[in-house]
């Protein structure tokens, strides 16, 4: 049997060779990189670049872009409800695992009805968190700066008044009440109206820009946003001014420190 195992063993390096010199033939004729002309290497340069090109394009426009007319055939829906006669069934399909990637599978308690805001039931969920980070990062500039629309609105109004309003001092003694009266209250009837304006800014910006899912949730990002302005507004009209004083005082007589504060 050993002349057998000797020519199988022949036979098989034949073979090996023969496909060795077959793929150094294909090699050969496909051409090595650096055989290429300068054209060719640029050109397969340029595809590449343009293809990753495209994938990035395709990745914004479905995360950022293309979400906002989810649902259509193009980008078709990332959200689903499913509905259960059991509330064991329901229970046990949030706790089940559908994916070991969380961020592709996610199960929720569905809200109510009459609680979903449907125009936005369809967004992606990654869309919803880069819209609310963009929204995010937009109000806390504008709460940095918050302060500085306040006392501009106060000091225009305050100085537009006398010139607006000064014809109102010639209708007798009638005419004078009502004139200090509104060169008394319309700076702060202008900042009332000014912070009766941002709920409705908000609740924009939460249902149609960061395309929040639910009316409770709109409601509690207004209410949280709100209040963050109100202190703001509340920092400006009240406590910088003291605060000012107080410091003054301090730096003109710092004996009396601790009978200041």
């Amino acid at each position: 049997e050993l002349p057998d195992e000797v020519e199988m063993d022949e036979i098989v390096s034949d073979d090996l060779a023969s496909m060795q010199v077959t793929k150094s033939e294909s090699e050969d004729s496909a051409g090595s990189p650096a055989d290429l002309g300068l054209g060719e290497q640029a050109w397969m340069t340029m595809a590449g670049l343009r293809q990753r090109a495209r994938e990035v394009t395709r990745l914004v426009n479905t995360v950022v872009v293309g979400s906002w007319n989810a649902g259509d055939q193009s980008t078709g829906s990332s959200t689903a409800f499913l509905t259960f006669y059991s509330i064991a069934d329901r229970v046990a399909a949030e706790q089940m695992v559908l994916d070991s990637d969380l961020v592709h599978w996610q199960a929720f308690r569905a809200p109510e009805a009459c609680d979903i805001v449907w125009p936005n039931a369809a967004l992606p969920i990654a869309k919803v968190h880069v819209a609310t980070a963009c929204v995010s990062a937009f109000l806390v500039v504008l709460l940095l700066f918050w302060s500085t629309a306040v006392a501009s609105l106060q000091f225009y109004t305050s100085e537009l008044t006398p010139v607006l309003l000064h014809g109102l001092a010639d209708f007798g003694v009638l005419g004078k009440q009502l004139y200090s009266f509104l060169a008394s209250y319309l700076p702060v009837l202008a900042l009332i109206g000014l912070q009766c304006l941002l709920p409705a800014v908000f609740d924009f910006l939460a249902r149609n820009i960061e395309g929040i899912k639910t009316s409770s949730q709109i409601q509690r990002r207004v209410l949280r946003t709100y209040f963050q302005f109100q202190m703001a507004t509340l920092y400006v009209t009240v406590f910088s001014g003291s605060l000012l004083s107080g410091l003054c005082e301090v730096l003109q007589k710092p004996t009396n420190v601790f009978f200041i504060l």
